[in-house]
């Protein structure tokens, strides 16, 4: 964001390469690369790719709100998820452990989400539009979301493309079973409970908060207004440092 708020910002985007050394908790950027290289989730592993040089291209989003603009690599939540994200935040010191302990305190609770999606799929010209309740809705620019999460397992880094998961409402046997067995080999997009396609834009309308009716949004982990928000991809618009040889290329 910071680099997208210059004067230059197309110039010091296309300038720069970029690495990533994982030191937080979630570190999606970091182990979606690190998995594609075959390589252990660890710093030092990182580090060797960054010194390795293999680059490849990122989507970028631009990411608008009535009352604010900005730029995302990552992914987009709400509902469920970015209960899990945002929510699990004073159990920061737990590790990657905080978001399955509240993963299971959601789905036991079932607290379920209203809102509007409106989207327009991968080659299509045409916007679909889908309502609630919905209990969890994820948008993602990369595979993993953390260590145990393959929350996109057919995303790919350049793509110009965005992965939704949307989850509707089921039983907690049925919505624990997918997130304990299934989460981490991205398999769990096979049940019929959830939706799982690509996208070239979005728009998420969320219903106003109230005690009855919970809700935030969350943009690459930091939280963002409860409010209509529009998501547009800016294909291949940051280059990575770290990338496997596989996912190398020239940019």
């Amino acid at each position: 964001n910071g680099l997208a708020a210059r004067d230059d910002a197309d110039a010091a985007l296309a300038a720069l390469a970029i690495g990533t050394i994982p030191a937080g908790s979630g570190n999606a950027l970091a182990t979606s690369l690190l998995r594609a290289a075959s390589e252990p989730l660890h710093p030092r592993s990182a580090a060797f790719l960054v010194a390795r040089g293999g680059r490849a291209a990122l989507d970028l989003w631009r990411v608008t709100q009535p009352s604010r603009q900005g730029y995302a690599f990552l992914s987009l939540e709400w509902a469920m998820a970015s209960d899990m994200d945002l929510g699990s935040d004073a159990l920061r010191w737990l590790g990657p452990l905080r978001f399955d302990i509240y993963a299971l305190l959601r789905i036991l609770t079932s607290w379920k989400y209203a809102g509007t999606l409106r989207y327009r799929r991968a080659g299509s010209d045409a916007w679909e539009e889908a309502t609630g309740p919905f209990l969890l809705f994820w948008a993602c620019n990369m595979k993993y979301m953390s260590a145990d999460a393959q929350v996109a397992p057919e995303a790919e880094l350049g793509d110009g493309l965005i992965d939704l998961t949307v989850l509707r409402p089921a039983g907690r046997g049925a919505i624990l079973s997918a997130f304990v067995g299934e989460l981490e080999n991205g398999k769990y997009v096979q049940r019929p409970f959830v939706d799982y396609f690509k996208v070239a834009a979005f728009e998420l309308e969320p219903q106003p908060r109230t005690a009855r009716k919970p809700g935030m949004i969350a943009v690459d982990g930091e939280l963002w207004a409860l409010e209509t928000t529009k998501v547009e991809v800016l294909p291949s618009k940051l280059t990575l440092l770290g990338a496997a040889a596989a996912e190398a290329q020239a940019v």
